[in-house]
């Protein structure tokens, strides 16, 4: 009985040795992660007051004014263990009327930036060059200066002084977007000028419609042969300066119901489109779980050719999750598409390659 009861006392303090020990730890790793945010906090604070007082004196140097700031945003990456504060610092401010962003580094004293000041004086430079060619300028969009930031958001930024003639130089890293409606941009190829540009792009929309349904994003990848044949619903004609080469291609479109169709290398008459009855559809020998999300579609061709569809969100009935079946001739394929168009296109868009008198058909399943 003692043997036992003395055998009780030492395993309860073990346990309670046990416990305390790994209180210990816990308090000592939970004491550690304070401190250390503690440290980033200040840190942080040391960065964006460094930042603050290296903006004041880069746009002070650059302008040769004063300007006010008015907040700061620091940058960041994603980590192991979370957000990583960076030294970069992306500082708002304002001089008279004009309210800017500088982007520095808050790390050491230095006027190292890059500001939006005179963005605004850019796009108007490129406005103006481009009224010369074609009058009618709808917008202009710039996706970067001299330098942007990789999760913050902020107007294109330069450490170049704009002098009223260096935008090219100033735009070396950057792609313009010079949009249209209904305009002929052919005449482009004989203003000089452009080539200058590492790459401008200039769009003639449809109609104003299609201009705000079309995203943006996609526009700028790529560039150059075909770069934008997946968005030709939108737009009947692009012009585009890249790396001293110039494209010129305007965009016919096909129409059959409520879709469109477009033939890089051809012509839509070279192709014919057209609805097939259900009867057909059911010897495509489809996923047994399968459930029509669409009609089904016939294209045919005289000649080998390439052919984009171009398909409203109206005639799909599910938005997400959704199949595409094709039967060519007695071959059948079937390939899940996590969504069949980008989150903000208006159209879900596929692309084949097609040959001579075969039997080509295409749907979406459930």
């Amino acid at each position: 009985m003692k043997f036992i009861k003395l055998l009780y006392s030492v395993s309860t303090l073990l346990v309670l040795t046990a416990f305390l020990i790994v209180f210990c730890i816990g308090y000592s790793i939970v004491s550690r992660i304070r401190q250390e945010k503690a440290e980033q906090q200040q840190q942080t604070l040391q960065w964006t007051a460094q930042a603050c007082r290296n903006a004041q004196n880069y746009i002070s140097e650059k302008y040769g004014f004063q300007a006010e700031i008015i907040s700061t945003e620091q940058d960041w990456i994603s980590g192991m263990f979370g957000r990583q504060m960076q030294s970069d610092i992306l500082v708002r401010m304002q001089y008279q009327d004009t309210v800017f962003d500088v982007g520095i580094n808050g790390r050491t004293s230095n006027t190292d930036g890059f500001d939006s000041y005179q963005t605004e004086d850019i796009l108007n430079f490129i406005r103006s060059e481009s009224e010369k060619a074609v009058p009618g300028v709808y917008d202009i969009i710039l996706n970067q200066g001299e330098f942007a930031f990789e999760r913050l958001e902020s107007p294109a930024l330069f450490s170049t002084y704009f002098d009223g003639a260096n935008a090219p130089e100033l735009l070396a890293k950057s792609k313009i977007i010079v949009r249209y409606i209904q305009k002929d941009l052919s005449v482009m190829k004989n203003y000089l000028n452009f080539r200058r540009f590492q790459h401008i792009l200039f769009i003639s929309y449809r109609s104003e419609e299609t201009l705000q349904d079309c995203p943006v994003k996609p526009l700028y990848r790529g560039g150059g042969f075909g770069a934008y044949d997946g968005d030709a619903v939108y737009f009947n004609h692009t012009y585009e300066f890249l790396n001293r080469e110039e494209y010129d291609y305007q965009y016919e479109i096909g129409q059959y119901q409520n879709i469109y169709y477009y033939v890089p290398d051809g012509s839509p008459q070279d192709v014919t489109v057209s609805e097939i009855e259900p009867d057909p559809i059911s010897s495509w020998k489809l996923h047994y779980r399968a459930e029509f999300a669409s009609k089904a579609w016939k294209i045919q061709t005289a000649e080998e050719t390439n052919i984009y569809i171009f398909i409203p969100e109206s005639e799909v009935s599910v938005s997400d999750g959704i199949h595409r079946a094709v039967r060519r001739n007695d071959e059948f394929s079937e390939r899940y598409i996590r969504s069949g168009k980008n989150a903000d296109d208006s159209y879900y868009t596929e692309y084949f390659h097609l040959y001579p008198d075969e039997e080509f058909y295409f749907l979406y399943l459930k």
